[in-house]
């Protein structure tokens, strides 16, 4: 099967998820799996244990992609004197966030709202600023072509992620 065919058979499968779709991910994805071993797109002993896991990854991915794509976000006229309703339009495009599972648009926000997704966004990047901080130490202490697993055990990494964490 060429990488054509391959991307067209994927297509379908997101195409028959999408049509069944009803705000359960889970589901749509294991009764999608279930199917593509049914009509011999995926089978075995892996596929049955991690083909629903995929789908709903792809899926997700996708469904993301295009709610950003295709957010109708135009929700109040320019003031007299601002900006035009298309640099209003283009710029309302440019700034959604997604918390919690849920689309904000910037400018539909209150000063409330504004700190809140702001606070969301602290947080996460609190969380990936530490994590960066504990790989970079992983990778100073490893040679150029070093496994992690030949330098570290699981202890010496809880220990260096202590160390990481008091070192904040």
């Amino acid at each position: 099967m060429t990488t054509a065919q391959k991307e067209k058979v994927l297509d379908n499968v997101m195409a028959w998820m999408e049509e069944r779709f009803e705000h359960d991910m889970g589901s749509v994805s294991r009764e999608a799996a279930q199917m593509a071993s049914e009509q011999g797109l995926a089978s075995g002993p892996l596929w049955d244990e991690i083909g629903g896991k995929i789908l709903r990854s792809i899926f997700r991915e996708r469904i993301t992609s295009k709610r950003r794509q295709g957010l109708s976000l135009k929700t109040r006229e320019p003031k007299e004197g601002s900006r035009t309703i298309e640099e209003m339009e283009q710029a309302e495009c440019s700034f959604p966030y997604y918390v919690n599972g849920k689309w904000y648009q910037l400018f539909d926000l209150n000063k409330v709202e504004v700190e809140q997704v702001a606070s969301h966004y602290n947080g996460l990047s609190q969380a990936h600023n530490f994590e960066f901080m504990f790989l970079s130490a992983v990778a100073e202490e490893l040679g150029e072509s070093q496994l992690v697993r030949d330098a570290f055990n699981i202890d010496g990494l809880k220990e260096l992620r202590r160390e990481v964490a008091r070192s904040k």
